[in-house]
């Protein structure tokens, strides 16, 4: 087997998944939360699963498949700006400070915010790649998957 790597197997380096929480203090009085999700893969079928469900128990020698924060996108972006200037803002912020002065600086609606997104987007593709050769799982690149050959094409 030859692992595919397409949007969905890029949708699980979010690790996280939406919950819809009924609460009357909330307008509307529902609030939606990402709760952060584990996701397996499966050596043997090569499928992705969410650790806890019924179909992950089945895996007999689960691989946990890799995931990805926005918090550490924004840190390997910052890193690969190689600005002092910014390594020296940036330094020794807890992670919410770091995280609100990022989208100060980054969240321009244009070049800046643009050129983030196609970092992130290439950067959660090589997290896969790396996985796949560190657990020499064969794969491939689908470029006939829009969203994939969209990246490549950035």
């Amino acid at each position: 087997m030859i692992l595919k790597i397409n949007e969905e197997l890029y949708s699980f380096t979010f690790a996280e998944k939406g919950i819809l929480y009924e609460n009357n203090k909330y307008p509307l009085g529902y609030k939606f939360i990402n709760e952060p999700v584990t996701y397996i893969f499966d050596p043997d079928s090569y499928i992705v699963c969410e650790i806890g469900t019924d179909e992950a128990e089945t895996v007999g020698n689960p691989i946990v498949f890799p995931s990805v924060t926005r918090g550490e996108v924004q840190k390997e972006y910052i890193k690969s700006l190689d600005d002092n200037n910014l390594n020296d803002i940036f330094k020794g912020l807890d992670k919410k400070e770091y995280w609100d002065t990022f989208w100060k600086y980054f969240d321009d609606g244009g070049e800046k915010f643009d050129a983030f997104n196609k970092f992130e987007k290439h950067y959660r593709v090589n997290k896969i790649i790396n996985w796949c050769e560190e657990n020499n799982i064969p794969y491939y690149i689908d470029k006939k998957d829009e969203f994939i050959k969209r990246i490549f094409e950035e």
